[in-house]
């Protein structure tokens, strides 16, 4: 069931790009992976508050004054590190309260497809992330993901959304710290929302979806036995 729930996500995916592709719009597909970030050392960067990239920006809302308050990147010689460059919002939150916001530049409307998440430390507790996306016209979606990866393990998990299409802007917060710090990374965005579509062309989104999503299911599956 999950691998089906997955498959199905990813054409929800597929679907916001095609029906945007369809009516004309200038969809734009944006990847944040935080490269960019100056990591001296490649150990931990400097914190910062606000972090803008291909027309979205990040910002620490409500972030207290004191040492390391506000984000900070994770690069490869950094204890925090899982595999790739993360980010962590400080300090936790006494109670789990929203504490990063994504808007859009222009103030136009953007999709929100997947973020990847880890344990900020390889020991920490698993975090359960909630994400909250206010919808042009002020509509509330939510969807919370739970990291599942084995404690020690210093790796990144990819979660996919279903029904962050049409938002103005996404927050959420970071666990408190007995419930186990998260850090995010590869935050996959579409910059025009799903337009509207004939029914027949939404059946054919849909069954073009699965098929892509399966077939990257399979695709990943046999990789993954081939490494072993």
């Amino acid at each position: 069931m999950p691998n089906v729930l997955r498959a199905i996500a990813k054409a929800l995916r597929v679907m916001v790009v095609l029906s945007a592709m369809i009516a004309g719009s200038p969809a734009k597909a944006v990847l944040l992976n935080f490269q960019d970030i100056p990591i001296p050392g490649g150990t931990d960067s400097a914190p910062f508050f606000t972090y803008t990239n291909s027309g979205f920006i990040l910002t620490a809302i409500n972030p207290p004054t004191g040492f390391l308050s506000g984000f900070q990147a994770h690069g490869p010689n950094s204890i925090f590190f899982a595999g790739t460059i993360g980010v962590t919002a400080f300090p936790p939150a006494s109670a789990p309260g929203n504490l990063v916001n994504l808007i859009q530049d222009n103030g136009q409307p953007f999709s929100l497809l997947s973020i990847d998440l880890a344990r900020n430390f390889p020991f920490d507790p698993a975090p359960s992330v909630t994400f909250t996306g206010t919808r042009r016209g002020g509509e509330i979606v939510m969807e919370t993901f739970t990291v599942t990866i084995p404690s020690g393990t210093s790796a990144f998990q990819s979660f996919d959304f279903t029904a962050f299409t049409d938002l103005d802007s996404v927050t959420w917060g970071q666990p408190v710290l007995a419930a186990g710090l998260h850090q995010f990374t590869n935050i996959d965005l579409v910059t025009a929302p799903p337009l509207a579509v004939s029914e027949p062309s939404i059946w054919l989104l849909v069954t073009t979806g699965l098929v892509l999503g399966l077939r990257r299911q399979r695709r990943n599956t046999t990789s993954a036995r081939s490494t072993k």
